[in-house]
């Protein structure tokens, strides 16, 4: 019988960054499943004071800023390293409403090293409202 793939899982657990994060919680649900949330974001500075307070003890590193900005984006990427992410989470992200924000594989976002990219960029993706997913 084939085995079934089984998830790989770090010291911490399995990795997540959370992405449009608030003040933290879906990153909090994830972690008391068992995940570790390796960075967060988001361009609400009262949301990112709540989270570092309580998410800094945790080992997660909160990155300030709107993430269309290159700067943010590479020190989303220097705070992920060369860690392999499990998954992506994030809640919607209301101050870009009718934006499209680009979502893809995180094996393929940190291997091209940018969290957004251009729609022709992305082979199969497909549009959802405003987000537009590989």
């Amino acid at each position: 019988m084939p085995k079934t793939p089984q998830a790989r899982q770090s010291k911490q657990g399995l990795i997540c960054l959370d992405l449009f994060s608030g003040a933290g919680g879906f990153s909090e649900g994830f972690r008391q499943a068992g995940f570790h949330t390796i960075a967060a974001n988001d361009i609400d500075a009262s949301a990112g004071a709540t989270y570092e307070l309580n998410h800094n003890k945790h080992g997660t590193k909160f990155v300030l800023g709107d993430i269309s900005d290159p700067r943010v984006q590479e020190r989303l990427f220097d705070a992920v390293g060369k860690t392999e992410l499990d998954t992506i989470i994030g809640g919607p992200p209301l101050a870009i409403a009718g934006s499209v924000v680009i979502l893809c594989d995180p094996s393929r976002m940190c291997a091209e090293r940018s969290a957004t990219r251009p729609a022709a960029a992305c082979q199969g993706m497909t549009r959802i409202g405003g987000v537009a997913r590989c």
